[in-house]
């Protein structure tokens, strides 16, 4: 069939992906005179688990860096708030606390770095004995043992998520952004004369695509990291992991619990007690009897997706189920019961069953089904959620490595994926990532070069250990960057930038100069999938040649499993 197309020119940046990166990022281009369009899709065909209706935003963590962030990002979710007048989050103290603090083990390193950190970064923190953390809290129904070690920060809070990402939507329309909902992502390529094509259609009408082309093009996976990169011919240490998290039942005090996380203990580690608390943390009821949740840390998660041409053990964006929740569920449990009083588990998979019966009679009576009655439908207690993860939980902010700086931007968020550097997802910190992807782009601050094709300049990595760059280019004039800390002064700004430069992307380069993270963007093998063949392929799932098939079973043998894979679809 001939394909119908609509072309629009005279763009100044296509942004693909409605992270609230992305989108945020598109705000603060269009406040600044750009024209923006923003495709929310990239048109890939993998299942995604409804996403947390709640995310932690903690002002403290074992670097600097990080702390610095949240506590700029802090300020600019209050300025969103002021300009959306919605209500986006619930301030509340962060405690952390460790056991056997004196002893040999990653939590307890950790958490010794936590109060320089505040310190470092300007956070008021202070550190308590169990007794003292308990009159702090009042009648909070946290139980800290006795030997614990806690610290305390007041300024913490709980990001109401999808309030969040809809206010990043409804400022970037506001000022102007294109938002296609209708449309995804179908091809792209470099048009020559500094454009570039980008090519969407509705999944209802594929045939009929709308063409766009633009000076600059900003990429901001929120999710499925490895394989939306795939698309732009690109390969990263970025992977996704499956962690799982809920709610437990924890009596009418549970809204004056805090924000908590748990840095671990001594017997937890390996050969140690199998029935000891595991690292996990956890949020307060927003309202009086409401469940207070609590969950997995990203480095616990299942690895199920990775640049660089693994998969993970879950099957990648195209092959990912659910896990089996019943061994998280354990752990979790174990971590419930031993932190938090007044704690029901049974109670809270009955009632919910009761309230699935009811919520699926109020649909039907809506709806006007016979007799206003519905079959219930059964909620799981815990659900999985994907999480971006790298070696040391910065944000990833680059360019692409194939064509020159200042034209192809990669932003996304990530979290820790190593025990010991936090794990807690990276959303909390998304204005600053914005702030900063839209600073580049603008030119208001200029990435420091990398060196030849996918290396990092050799004495930087020296002056730091050996760390490579969080996003290393490659080709002629290309650039690397990461989110990184920023001044705790800042105003709050408006949500990602507010078309001036208030000095904090500044700092934050300046900081990325000082530690450089573990992320590397580099292009995967040859020139960037272009056309619309090409990048169809990559969208969607596909049946394994017989060589993969060989290939996979001589590894499945190499592993120890013995069994040989059926030609089930895999990624290209």
């Amino acid at each position: 069939m001939q394909q119908a197309s609509s072309w629009v020119q005279g763009w100044d940046l296509v942004v693909i992906g409605d992270s609230p990166e992305g989108c945020l990022a598109a705000y603060s281009a269009a406040k600044a005179g750009r024209k923006v369009i923003l495709l929310p899709s990239f048109g890939l065909e993998a299942r995604r688990p409804q996403p947390p209706a709640l995310q932690p935003l903690k002002l403290t963590h074992p670097s600097p860096l990080l702390a610095h962030m949240a506590i700029e990002s802090a300020a600019y979710w209050r300025g969103l708030e002021l300009l959306s007048d919605t209500r986006l989050l619930q301030p509340c103290a962060s405690l952390d606390f460790v056991l056997d603090a004196e002893a040999d083990h990653p939590g307890a390193s950790a958490f010794s770095r936590l109060a320089p950190s505040a310190a470092s970064a300007g956070a008021r923190a202070a550190l308590l004995r169990p007794d003292e953390a308990r009159a702090r809290l009042g009648r909070a129904p946290i139980a800290l043992p006795r030997g614990a070690a806690a610290l305390l920060q007041p300024d913490g809070g709980v990001l109401l998520a999808r309030e969040c990402a809809g206010a990043a939507r409804a400022l970037a329309a506001r000022v102007g952004v294109q938002i296609k909902d209708r449309l995804q992502l179908r091809g792209w390529r470099d048009a020559g004369g500094a454009f570039f094509r980008v090519e969407a259609s509705s999944p209802l009408l594929p045939d009929a695509l709308s063409v766009f082309e633009s000076e600059s093009l900003l990429i901001a996976p929120g999710d499925w990291v490895p394989e939306s990169l795939a698309l732009f011919g690109l390969e990263s240490q970025l992977e996704t992991r499956e962690a799982l998290g809920g709610g437990w039942l924890a009596g009418e005090d549970a809204a004056k619990l805090p924000l908590w996380q748990f840095w671990g203990a001594a017997a937890a580690g390996p050969g140690g007690d199998p029935g000891a608390p595991r690292p996990c943390y956890g949020l307060p009821a927003l309202v009086a009897g409401a469940r207070a949740g609590i969950s997995q840390l990203s480095w616990q998660g299942r690895l199920v997706g990775a640049g660089g041409g693994g998969g993970g053990g879950g099957g990648g964006a195209f092959d990912w189920a659910p896990a089996d929740p019943a061994a998280a569920a354990r752990v979790l449990e174990v971590s419930a019961g031993s932190f938090l009083r007044d704690v029901s588990l049974q109670q809270e998979a009955e009632e919910e069953d009761e309230e699935a019966e009811a919520e699926g009679q109020g649909e039907a009576a809506a709806e006007g089904g016979p007799g206003g009655k519905s079959r219930p439908r059964r909620r799981r207690r815990l659900r999985p959620q994907l999480v971006t993860a790298c070696a040391d939980g910065l944000p990833a902010v680059g360019w692409h490595p194939g064509f020159e700086a200042g034209r192809a931007l990669v932003c996304c968020g990530a979290s820790a994926a190593a025990a010991g550097d936090g794990g807690l997802p990276a959303f909390a910190l998304s204005p600053v990532v914005a702030k900063l992807s839209a600073d580049l782009l603008l030119g208001r601050i200029v990435a420091p070069a990398a060196g030849p094709a996918g290396q990092a300049d050799e004495g930087a990595e020296r002056r730091e250990g050996g760390r490579r760059p969080a996003v290393a280019g490659g080709g002629p004039g290309s650039g690397a960057s990461s989110g990184g800390g920023a001044s705790s002064s800042s105003g709050g700004g408006g949500g990602g930038g507010d078309g001036g430069d208030d000095g904090s992307s500044s700092s934050m380069a300046q900081a990325l100069l000082a530690a450089r993270p573990a992320v590397q963007l580099r292009a995967a093998g040859g020139a960037p999938a272009d056309t619309l063949g090409q990048l169809s392929a990559l969208q969607r799932r596909r049946e394994s040649t017989a060589e993969e098939r060989e290939r996979a079973a001589d590894e499945a043998s190499d592993r120890g499993e013995g069994r040989r894979p059926r030609g089930r679809g895999v990624p290209l």
